[in-house]
């Protein structure tokens, strides 16, 4: 697991292993998966999750990425939340780094001192992630 703060929340990269048992068609049984990873983040990293949050869940061949973005938290009280889920399939994602090393045997491309290769062409993420960042293919710059 990978835990990134963005400016307006959190950004959480998981193993597939952690979602081997979510059926994506479910809500009821991604929203409990959820629970169980914001207690963790709660207990472990002691990030407070509380208020309204979208959450965008993209499932992709080695991993799960999931953002957290906090929408509202002067209406809610103690350690309650809410969340608003969408799940999001199909979406270009990319693994960016400065390392050339990390990518030169697979297919990139190069802007503005970062390499960047589809995500679904690593087959190792674990040994990659600590040397770079997840990017949405809309995030691009």
């Amino acid at each position: 697991m990978k835990v990134e703060y963005t400016e307006d929340g959190l950004r959480l990269v998981l193993q597939n292993i952690y979602f081997n048992d979510v059926d994506l068609e479910n809500k009821d049984n991604i929203v409990s998966k959820l629970n169980y990873i914001f207690d963790f983040i709660t207990d472990v990293y002691h990030y407070s999750i509380k208020g309204l949050y979208r959450v965008k869940v993209y499932p992709t061949r080695i991993c799960f990425i999931i953002d957290l973005v906090l929408l509202d938290k002067d209406t809610y009280s103690g350690n309650d939340f809410e969340f608003k889920i969408l799940v999001i399939l199909n979406k270009k994602i990319y693994f960016k780094t400065e390392e050339f090393s990390l990518v030169k045997d697979m297919d990139y491309y190069y802007n503005d001192g970062f390499y960047y290769v589809n995500l679904d062409k690593i087959s190792d993420f674990n040994s990659y992630s600590e040397f770079g960042n997840i990017i949405l293919g809309d995030e691009e710059k």
